[in-house]
């Protein structure tokens, strides 16, 4: 989403966007970012993160890469340098630090790079990867002051996660944006609550299991509650899945909470939350609090990463420790029994989403991209 944030903003400031992206049988993504750039590349990037096991194992595991890959990933890079050749390409910007091949292909055109951070990676509890190499942070240090130009964190919290793995004076943060077009969406109402996750159910971290503990706790309070989980459903037969479903009926509550799938019209799932519920501690820098806000949805979520920098606890949001529930459910019970405050929070959070509309996030981008381009 962010990409397509800074896509649609760049081109309607007269800018030619070029994209590269790995091939992939589901074009809707792709089909969404087409009206805003001048031409997508299909090239296969090489996983960057570390394969944790054993040598002979780790082999194996490259070879099936390769393989996955169609050995595509051996001409990347030249395949990159083609098209900034090409197609005179001024400046190359890498939309996750899971990638490092146009950072390479940067450096060998001669053009500036700028490498985005929005993932945690290494050997913190909060990392999803450990990059090739970081597990030697002085290298690792060295090649990322090499091969980039700048770096971007998404949030401070990045940044901090990074401390030693990049070079902090190159670093500079710069939040994501939410699309102007959706900061008017009415909320569902106070009288019947809808309670709600927004985390796909593929991704175990999200805690999918807080969630339905606090929603069995609130159900007691609030009997005309109804709560829905948002995001991509693993298959029918997932263990995981299978676990959350037999803990909602263990709970009694399997009237009352549903399984929504993918919806990919946020706008439609705001206008059927009251209440937005988060229960991941580590996100980087948190799209969903900030989307909640925009939509007049108020964010109740645990401490913890972004969650701590973009929320104000009882200003714009709330938050609670992840092993007390009970706030959790006093927060929630509190917003839908007190319609002022329920209002007060709102409008905070929304005059607070304002400073991340993607015209004010994208006139950093461009401030940036034009100190580090030649004058």
């Amino acid at each position: 989403m962010s990409l397509i944030e800074m896509a649609r903003f760049l081109q309607a400031n007269e800018n030619q966007v070029f994209i590269a992206l790995p091939d992939a049988a589901d074009t809707r993504y792709i089909d969404l970012l087409r009206p805003y750039v001048r031409e997508v590349f299909f090239v296969p990037l090489l996983a960057w993160n570390k394969i944790n096991l054993p040598f002979l194992q780790r082999s194996k595991g490259w070879l099936y890469r390769l393989y996955r890959s169609k050995g595509g990933w051996l001409y990347t890079v030249p395949r990159l340098v083609q098209i900034i050749r090409r197609h005179q390409i001024d400046l190359v910007h890498t939309n996750t630090i899971m990638a490092l091949d146009g950072a390479i292909a940067a450096k060998i055109a001669g053009i500036p790079h700028v490498q985005h951070l929005r993932e945690i990676t290494g050997y913190r509890k909060d990392a999803i990867y450990v990059m090739v190499g970081q597990q030697h942070k002085r290298v690792f240090y060295r090649l990322m002051n090499w091969l980039h130009t700048t770096l971007i964190a998404n949030s401070e919290y990045t940044k901090q996660s990074y401390a030693g793995f990049v070079p902090e004076h190159k670093t500079r943060v710069i939040y994501n944006s939410v699309a102007a077009g959706n900061l008017n969406t009415v909320p569902a109402t106070l009288n019947q609550p809808a309670i709600n996750l927004v985390a796909n159910v593929t991704s175990k971290v999200k805690n999918h299991r807080l969630f339905v503990q606090i929603a069995a706790e609130v159900s007691r309070q609030l009997p005309h509650a109804t709560f829905h989980i948002y995001g991509r459903l693993p298959a029918a037969n997932d263990p995981y899945l299978l676990d959350l479903q037999q803990m909602v009926e263990r709970l009694g509550i399997s009237d009352k909470l549903t399984f929504e799938g993918l919806e990919n019209d946020t706008a439609a799932i705001y206008q059927q939350t009251t209440i937005l519920i988060h229960t991941y501690p580590y996100e980087s820098f948190g799209r969903i609090f900030i989307e909640a806000m925009a939509h007049g949805v108020p964010v109740v979520a645990v401490r913890g990463g972004g969650a701590d920098e973009l929320i104000s606890d009882g200003e714009n949001g709330f938050l609670f420790e992840q092993a007390d529930i009970q706030t959790a459910v006093q927060q929630v019970v509190r917003l839908c029994n007190d319609p002022a405050l329920y209002v007060q929070i709102t409008d905070q959070g929304r005059q607070f989403a304002q400073q991340f509309r993607g015209e004010i996030v994208g006139q950093q981008l461009i401030d940036l991209y034009q100190r580090l381009l030649p004058a």
